[in-house]
């Protein structure tokens, strides 16, 4: 996972902020389907990725009303090329199905995706809400 700051460049030709909503056919496939996730964000269609290397969850700035972030309160993140930044947090209405849940994340200026899914959250804690679910 990139920086969340770091701009794409190269000869790719990728703008920066670039989703996997924009690479539908690419980022959605039988392999690819253990990590992403569509799901909502405030109520808002988003793609979700399992990221078992983020610590907190990370949402892209301009999915979350500016009105709800938290500019006073920030969390430091340790970005893969080994500098710490400091961003907002916010508390969202995340969803994955039936699931969902309230949540403090980091809002982020950029992702590869709309949302990371950190440990916070995890896969398993939304997999002991479908576990221990009464079916019928």
């Amino acid at each position: 996972m990139n920086c969340p700051t770091w701009e794409v460049s190269g000869t790719s030709g990728v703008a920066k902020g670039l989703s996997a909503r924009a690479c539908d056919e690419i980022a959605w496939n039988a392999e690819s389907r253990k990590f992403l996730r569509r799901g909502k964000l405030d109520g808002r269609r988003v793609q979700i990725l399992l990221d078992t290397g983020c610590e907190h969850t990370m949402v892209l700035a301009s999915l979350v009303d500016p009105s709800v972030v938290d500019h006073v309160s920030k969390v430091p993140v340790l970005c893969v090329h080994g500098d710490t930044l400091f961003y907002p947090t916010a508390t969202v209405e995340l969803r994955i199905g039936p699931w969902q849940e309230r949540s403090r994340v980091i809002v982020a200026p950029n992702l590869p995706v709309d949302v990371l899914l950190g440990n916070d959250i995890s896969e398993f804690k939304i997999a002991v809400f479908f576990l221990t679910r009464k079916l019928g």
